[in-house]
């Protein structure tokens, strides 16, 4: 693509996994998209989404989930889910050293909006903003948030959620929203 950089190439992630990673970039863009894509798929099922996103002037950066298409790791197996979330992390760091000055958005589908979503709990305000597709958001039982991260909880979700509810002591119990 004219007056654009693409690049391929392995990224060493945050325990030395590494990452197949492509970077699509217009000369000036106005700022940063990471894709991030979903169980059993690649990056390479973005590449419409990637050339319109260019087209519009946005890089763009995806990789492969580790044992998902051309990166390292046993086939679609994670070790614990924070494997995945610290994934993501090392991409947007790379965004960010590359193009400190724009802004970083993060899109995820299925999968990814699992990943990006839980991005945006564990590292909140590290970038501009999150889109999901198709992304899980429920779990069937309650689960524990760690008590040093931050819980934000919109004047909308703040509505579903009970005053019996454990919100206070970080305890996220989701099945109280409604179906």
């Amino acid at each position: 693509m004219y007056g654009c950089m693409e690049q391929e190439t392995y990224l060493s992630s945050f325990d030395g996994t590494r990452l197949f990673l492509k970077i699509d970039a217009p000369t000036a863009p106005k700022a940063i998209i990471v894709i991030v894509h979903g169980l059993c798929e690649h990056l390479g099922r973005y590449d419409y989404m990637t050339r319109q996103l260019i087209a519009r002037n946005f890089g763009v950066y995806r990789f492969d989930h580790r044992g998902h298409g051309r990166s390292e790791g046993k086939p679609i197996f994670y070790n614990n889910f924070n494997e995945m979330i610290d994934d993501v992390n090392s991409v947007v760091e790379l965004a960010k050293q590359e193009h400190p000055t724009l802004p970083i958005f993060l899109i995820g589908h299925s999968m990814g909006g699992f990943a990006v979503t839980t991005f945006g709990m564990k590292y909140p305000d590290k970038v501009n903003g999150i889109v999901t597709s198709g992304a899980l958001t429920r779990f069937n039982r309650a689960f524990q948030i760690p008590p040093d991260m931050p819980l934000p909880i919109s004047k909308r979700t703040r509505r579903y959620i009970r005053s019996s509810d454990q919100v206070d002591n970080r305890q996220c119990l989701i099945d109280n929203i409604p179906r």
